[in-house]
């Protein structure tokens, strides 16, 4: 057995407590965000490290996702992947700071379509 695994087996306990307290706060600030935005909504997740979000805009979610990409270097999973349009798979199980700063994206990027639905 490789010493890393040996030793995440050995603290699996800490590893486990430390991974959840990461997936929680995300998933508060993760909440926080999408109450402020005009344009999303969700149901909030019960367990797991992902979410899936709603957004009303007339555009295509493999769109979406792509735009979103190429001009915020910003990335999320387009909902048609599951079957389900007008919605983007966000997940928020790593750093807060990187969530945030994808989200700070995001946002902007919500604000940009709404400029171009005037």
């Amino acid at each position: 057995m490789w010493p890393v695994r040996r030793n995440a087996l050995k603290n699996q306990a800490v590893l486990l407590e430390r991974n959840r307290g990461i997936v929680r706060e995300n998933l508060k600030v993760l909440e926080e965000w999408v109450h402020q935005q005009p344009h999303i909504t969700w149901l909030k997740p019960k367990a797991g490290t992902t979410a899936l979000l709603y957004y009303d805009f007339d555009l295509p979610s493999t769109i979406f996702c792509d735009r979103l990409m190429k001009e915020y270097e910003t990335l999320l999973v387009p909902g048609s992947c599951f079957d389900i349009e007008n919605s983007l798979r966000i997940g928020y199980a790593f750093e807060t700071t990187h969530l945030r700063d994808g989200m700070n994206q995001l946002g902007k990027f919500l604000a940009k379509l709404e400029q171009e639905a005037r």
